[in-house]
């Protein structure tokens, strides 16, 4: 599998228990929403995949994975700390309701008027409007709101996000 045919979901954060599971600390929940998923660990630097056996919610932002042919932990040291990357291919495609969009970090922003804007780096949802948090490419971080009247286009495979920002928001961040 090629780098460019994978995104950053998360990454190993401690072994879990004796029979080979790990605790995974994740930015992108598409893995929940797949049957069978398939998940690459970058090992040396190289991509390995690894099938999941049984994935389950630990804490917000946390999974327990249990990995086909890894069954102790001895197996399962080798992934300590490895990064976990998800194949553009699988990411399903629709229009299911997220009540989890943590899955929207790392996408490509687009402003309708203004282009490029950036990738996102935080979704706040703990006040009442949802917000993106936007690392723009010169270092800054916009706040934008993320609603569904604002949202032009929407494409899970690509990872990007059409927006209509409203006039003068980005102005702001100047």
């Amino acid at each position: 599998m090629l780098e460019s045919e994978l995104f950053p979901i998360g990454r190993v954060v401690r072994i879990h228990g004796v029979k080979g599971k790990v605790e995974m600390a994740y930015t992108d929940g598409v893995f929940m929403r797949v049957d069978r998923p398939v998940l690459f660990f970058r090992i040396d630097g190289l991509p390995v995949p690894f099938f999941v056996e049984a994935a389950s919610m630990h804490s917000k932002g946390r999974a327990l994975l249990k990995l086909e042919e890894v069954d102790t932990a001895s197996q399962a040291e080798i992934l300590s700390d490895c990064e976990v990357l998800f194949p553009l291919a699988d990411v399903p495609v629709g229009n299911e309701e997220h009540d989890d969009w943590n899955f929207l970090t790392g996408y490509s922003v687009r402003g309708l008027k203004e282009g490029h804007v950036g990738k996102v780096a935080l979704v706040n949802v703990q006040s009442a409007n949802t917000l993106l948090h936007v690392a723009t490419a010169d270092g800054r971080e916009v706040l934008l709101p993320f609603h569904p009247d604002l949202i032009a286009e929407f494409d899970e495979q690509k990872r990007t996000l059409l927006l209509d920002i409203p006039d003068g928001l980005l102005d702001l961040y100047q």
